[in-house]
């Protein structure tokens, strides 16, 4: 395999090479974009919707807040992010968590046959 030498870049401009490769010369900000937008598709072909459409009624759902979160809701009363039982607080009951910012949500599974 050979080695491709890139020009120098000034500072804050940087390579974006993907499949669709051009040789365009890309701003960190639009890189950044680029990146998000990948990441969003790939989230929402895996069956991850945005956040923004998930139940606000208290239904429990999955969550993606920058790691998986297998039980959240939004409180039905101020529409307040709560996720179930933090382990790491020995906490088993529903904790706010209007500090996290959750991104994507998915429906819980169904459960399985017996």
């Amino acid at each position: 395999m050979s080695k491709v030498k890139m020009p120098e870049l000034g500072e804050g401009r940087l390579y974006v090479i993907s499949p669709a490769y051009t040789g365009d010369v890309l701003t960190a900000e639009a890189a950044e974009a680029y990146a998000a937008a990948r990441v969003a598709e790939a989230m929402e072909s895996s069956g991850w919707q945005p956040i923004k459409t998930a139940p606000r009624d208290g239904t429990e759902f999955q969550t993606w807040l920058g790691f998986w979160e297998p039980r959240c809701r939004f409180r039905p009363d101020s529409e307040g992010l709560e996720i179930w039982g933090r382990v790491d607080y020995d906490l088993d009951g529903w904790a706010d968590a209007s500090h996290l910012t959750a991104t994507h949500w998915m429906p819980q599974p169904a459960a399985p046959s017996p």
